[in-house]
């Protein structure tokens, strides 16, 4: 109804697009190219329309790009954020994404995101190279709050694997002991 240009007159589903409209540009001077996001998505659910904020990220070569990689990158950043995320293979596969290199990622049993590699087709009209993107609930991570940690003071006693005890004449060496071992 209220559109915030007249280029902004679609509701986005997500913000993939336009990270490769952004490689799609830039990358004529430089062979890497990181570009994120923070803005709305809306989803239409039950014929009702629903606003979510979304952190999108994409990591560009020109060349190859390692998925495990840019799996690191992510992890770090949920490292930094102490939260503890599950990848799993991907319930949908999202329009922009690689059929077989896309996660859904969980925390506890909440989908917070979904990560993978940017499709060929999609890479090559572009001009090549290969990207990987991720798309990520917002709002779940500005509100999250990890969970305290308490010291938990050391035991007094030093932890055993085997605890043997032999009776032995003092006249017997310890070299002797082992070597009969």
């Amino acid at each position: 109804a209220n559109p915030l240009s007249q280029q902004q007159t679609v509701l986005v589903t997500s913000l993939i697009p336009h990270l490769l409209k952004n490689i799609e540009q830039n990358r004529a001077n430089h062979d890497r190219l990181g570009f994120f996001e923070v803005a709305g998505c809306w989803t239409l659910d039950k014929d009702i329309i629903k606003e979510k904020k979304v952190i999108a990220g994409i990591f560009f070569d020109k060349k190859e790009y390692d998925f495990y990689a840019a799996k690191q990158q992510l992890l770090q950043l949920f490292d930094v954020l102490k939260i503890n995320v599950t990848w799993k293979k991907a319930a949908t596969v999202a329009q922009w994404a690689h059929q077989y290199q896309i996660a859904d990622l969980f925390y506890h049993q909440q989908k917070i995101g979904s990560a993978g590699f940017i499709k060929e087709r999609l890479m090559h009209q572009i001009g090549g190279g290969q990207a990987f993107a991720f798309e990520l609930d917002a709002d779940f991570l500005v509100n999250f709050k990890p969970q305290e940690k308490t010291f938990t003071p050391l035991s007094k006693y030093q932890a055993t694997a085997l605890d043997l005890s032999v009776l032995v004449p003092t006249v017997v060496t310890v070299e002797q002991l082992t070597q009969s071992l």
